[in-house]
């Protein structure tokens, strides 16, 4: 296979999206957006179909690419969990062929980090992001990258951690907790990430309240010592997870990436009850992406996570994929009743072969549990 030099990195996180670029012979470059940032926001609408989200992004990402490199950007590397199951990827791949670069490969987080790092053994990488934070094993060696071991948790990570500090400003400045939909809820979120950043580097934060419902809040001072104290749980729980791995891999060092990494509580338990994490080169928030953007160049020269199995198509082609896309797309909004659904339904694509019929039945049922999803969204 030749190696595709025009293709470009990207991670696409829970709370913002990254791309990078390498011409193999440098450090990857991160490629800044339309509006001078590195980092271009995930999120962009609410009770909107996730491909309807998605493949926008990836269009605004390629575009301020090939804004940036001078030229066409057809092909493009795509960083995903390593829990990701095959049809997840395929489905990613698919919206990326959408967004106009229909030269996809996927490499998964760890690896990428993996790479980035740059040197070989054994590594526990902990990745603590917006909505989700993955702990993975895995081992470098020569030409091989092979992620041993990930596990996960949903209920960990920065926007947890930004909730429960807006509850708590809530309940200090003597206000019943807001909806989720009221615009003063989600200012309240934005100021509360912003403390949990200053707190990383501060042991207190002198915090201004903005004006709701026409009344002047005085400053707040936030300490860090309360910060931890709501937070303690759930980065005990997380490095608790952590040492089992720890315990069962036996790395030999320890990789800290993402934003909510930077907590100084998360460094303080792991440098206690596991090891000093590794100091790194580059941005937490940006080892992915870089790691994705090497990936972009290396071709087969160097082999990055286990062989991949082939993108499974059916004999009935296109309509079986925008089936599997539009149900593995919107499974992270999905109650668990519906996720057990969506489960079922990939199971039966899976085995699908030749039936127009049946292909035809799944359609409406798919558009069924999509008229359910958005009728739940908009009434809450």
């Amino acid at each position: 296979m030749k190696t595709v030099f025009d293709a470009i990195g990207m991670n696409l996180g829970s709370r913002s999206a990254r791309c990078a670029y390498t011409d193999g012979k440098a450090s990857p470059v991160m490629i800044p957006n339309r509006w001078g940032k590195t980092s271009t926001t995930s999120v962009v609408g609410r009770d909107s179909k996730a491909q309807d989200i998605v493949v926008p992004l990836l269009r605004a990402l390629r575009e301020d690419a090939e804004v940036f490199l001078g030229r066409f950007v057809s092909s493009c590397v795509l960083a995903v969990p390593a829990c990701f199951s095959l049809p997840r990827r395929e489905a990613m791949a698919q919206v990326a062929e959408a967004a106009g670069m229909p030269n996809v490969r996927i490499i998964s987080e760890p690896a990428a980090v993996a790479l980035a790092f740059a040197s070989e053994g054994r590594f526990l990488i902990l990745d603590v992001g917006a909505r989700f934070s993955d702990i993975s094993v895995v081992e470098s060696e020569g030409r091989v990258c092979q992620v041993l071991e990930s596990v996960g948790s949903a209920d960990i990570g920065g926007c947890d951690f930004d909730l429960a500090l807006a509850e708590w400003l809530c309940e200090r400045l003597r206000l019943a907790l807001l909806p989720e939909n009221d615009p003063r809820w989600r200012a309240l979120l934005l100021e509360a990430e912003t403390i949990k950043i200053a707190l990383s580097s501060c042991l207190a934060y002198d915090w201004k309240p903005p004006s709701m419902d026409s009344r002047e809040f005085p400053v707040l001072r936030v300490e860090r010592e309360e910060f931890e104290r709501m937070t303690r749980f759930s980065i005990k729980r997380l490095t608790n997870m952590a040492s089992r791995l720890w315990e069962k891999h036996r790395p030999e060092r320890l990789l800290l990436v993402g934003g909510s990494s930077r907590i100084p509580l998360l460094r303080d338990f792991l440098e206690r009850e596991i090891a000093r994490p590794e100091r790194l080169n580059l941005c937490a928030e940006e080892f992915i992406v870089a790691g994705a953007a090497l990936y972009a160049v290396a071709g087969q020269e160097r082999l990055l996570d286990k062989p991949a199995e082939p993108l499974f198509i059916t004999a009935a082609g296109r309509r079986v994929r925008d089936l599997k896309l539009r149900l593995v797309l919107i499974e992270p909004s999905l109650s668990q009743a519906q996720r057990q659904r969506l489960h079922i339904m990939v199971d039966v694509l899976e085995n699908l072969e030749d039936d127009a019929e049946s292909i035809e039945i799944l359609e409406g049922i798919v558009k069924d549990l999509e008229a359910e999803f958005f009728k739940e969204k908009s009434v809450s």
